[in-house]
Parts: C-alpha cells; structure tokens; sequence
C-alpha cells in the first residue's frame, strides 16, 4: 500500500527538509480533496485545535472551488470531526481526521 505520515522517516538539515518536501508532494498526489481539506486544517490547527479562516480562504490555499471545500467541510461536521462557523475552524476529533489521511485508496 501507500505509505502514511506515520511511516515518514524524520531528519534534519536541508536534507531532512528536501525529504519533508518530498514526503508531503508524493503524499498530496495520492490525497483527494477531502483529505486535502484534513491534511490541510490538521497541519494549521496547531496546538489551540483551531483555524481562523473561511472555506474560501482554505479553497483559495489549495487551489480548490469554495463549494467542494463547503461540501468536504459538511461532511466532516456530520461525521463530528470539526466544527466551524465564520472566520473559524474547530477540531472536534484530531484521531479521526487522522484517520482519514491514513485510508488512502
């Protein structure tokens, strides 16, 4: 299968940040666009668990259309992943937005 973040092997230096940039190309290839949408609002989360953008903001970083990114963002609120109102993205479920990265197809 596809290997997932878990199998990355960490490293340091301009080798290690080559490899990162390599890792997260070949991982963005295989994603579609929800789990582009995940992978995107896991990496910016950050500690705090939230975001301060709109669904066109995160459309506009991933070079997807505002209403697949509202429909992708639906979804995930349905399933009790996140939740968001304007201006504002809340991780509600960390392990299970992982766990979407992790089911590559």
């Amino acid at each position: 299968m596809y290997p997932s973040k878990k199998h990355m092997l960490p490293s340091t230096g301009w080798a290690g940040c080559l490899q990162s940039c390599c890792n997260y190309i070949f991982l963005q290839s295989l994603y579609d666009g929800k789990q582009k949408v995940v992978d995107y609002i896991l990496v910016n989360a950050g500690a705090t668990g939230s975001l301060p953008y709109t669904h066109n903001d995160i459309a506009n970083c991933l070079g997807m259309n505002r209403v697949t990114v509202s429909r992708i963002m639906q979804e995930l609120r349905a399933e009790g992943l996140l939740n968001y109102a304007y201006r504002k993205v809340t991780v509600l479920d960390r392990d299970g937005l992982e766990e979407v990265l992790n089911n590559l197809e």
